[in-house]
C-alpha cells in the first residue's frame, strides 16, 4: 500500500489580512495565501481569481462560525481555526472547518484512514497563532496581534515518497 501520493510542488505566499466579525462573541483573523506554481493560477492566485477578496469574506459571514480564532483563506479553499466555540468546546484546543466552492459551502477534510489538517503556509500561520493565543492573556489582546506568515515551500515534495518506495516488505 502507497501512503504517499505523488505532490506537484508549490509555494505558499502571504497575500494580506482581515478581520471578519460574526457577532459580539466571535471573531477571525483571516490571512489570505496563495499558492504560486499551479497551473490553473484562477484558482490559486488572487490577482487571477474567481471572486475577490472582499466576495469571500461575503461569503464567510453567511456560515455558521462562531468563536474566536483566525481562518486560512486561499482562492479554491478556506479553513477556519478556532479556539472553542459560544457552544462550549475547549478553549485550549483548536478546531478547524474547512470551505470550498464558490460560493463557499463547508467540505470535509477527512481522507482515507486520516484527517488533513493543514499545508505549509497553513501550519506556518496555525503554529504562530497557537503560539500567540498560550501567550496573550486576554481574548483582547489576542485580537489585537498578528502574526507574520512565512513564504512556505519545500526543499523536496517527495522526499516520503522516495523513502516508502525504496523500502520492500
Amino acid at each position: 500500500m502507497n501512503f504517499a501520493e505523488p505532490s506537484v510542488p508549490y509555494t505558499s505566499e502571504p497575500s494580506g489580512t482581515a478581520v471578519l466579525e460574526v457577532d459580539v462573541k466571535s471573531r477571525f483573523k483571516l490571512y489570505f495565501l496563495q499558492i504560486l506554481g499551479r497551473e490553473d493560477r484562477s484558482r490559486y492566485e488572487w490577482a487571477e481569481a474567481r471572486r475577490t477578496k472582499e466576495q469571500t469574506i461575503d461569503q464567510l459571514r453567511s456560515q455558521s462560525l462562531g468563536g474566536v480564532g483566525f481562518a486560512c483563506v486561499f482562492p479554491h479553499i478556506t479553513k477556519v481555526f478556532s479556539f472553542g466555540s459560544p457552544q462550549g468546546e475547549r478553549e485550549t484546543n483548536l478546531y478547524v472547518r474547512a470551505f470550498g466552492g464558490d460560493p463557499l459551502q463547508p467540505i470535509a477534510l477527512e481522507y482515507g484512514r486520516s484527517m488533513e489538517v493543514a499545508c505549509a503556509g497553513e501550519m506556518d500561520i496555525a503554529c504562530k497563532e497557537f503560539a500567540l493565543w498560550r501567550r496573550c492573556s486576554s481574548v483582547e489582546e489576542y485580537l489585537e496581534e498578528y502574526v507574520r506568515p512565512s513564504t512556505c515551500s519545500f526543499s523536496d515534495h517527495q522526499k516520503l515518497r522516495e523513502f516508502l518506495s525504496a523500502r520492500t516488505d
